[in-house]
């Protein structure tokens, strides 16, 4: 039963990070393009920095962040309890519309977010949304 979860968990990830190298891609594409420039950025070129948030017993760490436009924000569960991370508010979500680990983290488990706009955005664990909340701000 264990290794199924885990094969889920890992399925899971690799979907959300396909996802997020389409949506990074699709963004990319969309944009008004420059004409002194030839050829579009890789998806990859998208993410211009990453950023850490561990989820500990006492909440989100560090519960602010402030990063630029084009950081990949990972989120590890460093707590022996499952957390899910989620855009506010809850339990509508929408927010920020992706933001959301849609399964829950269990130990060592990770959720990455590529945040591409400008904005305050506030989040929470979906088991413990009173207790566990944080900001991400994007410049």
């Amino acid at each position: 039963m264990e290794n199924k979860r885990n094969l889920i968990l890992i399925i899971a990830t690799v979907v959300i990070a396909a996802l997020l190298i389409i949506l990074s891609y699709w963004a990319g594409t969309n944009e008004k393009k420059e004409e002194a420039q030839p050829t579009k950025a890789s998806p990859e070129e998208s993410v211009k920095a990453t950023a850490s948030v561990d989820i500990t017993a006492k909440g989100f760490s560090p519960a602010t962040i402030t990063i630029k436009k084009g950081t990949l924000v990972t989120f590890t569960n460093k707590d022996k309890k499952e957390h899910q991370v989620a855009s506010d508010p809850h339990p509508n979500h929408t927010k920020l519309a992706g933001f959301d680990s849609v399964t829950n983290l269990k130990t060592s488990n990770t959720y990455s977010f590529l945040f591409e706009k400008a904005g305050t955005y506030t989040y929470h664990d979906e088991l413990n949304p009173l207790k566990f909340k944080g900001t991400v701000i994007v410049k």
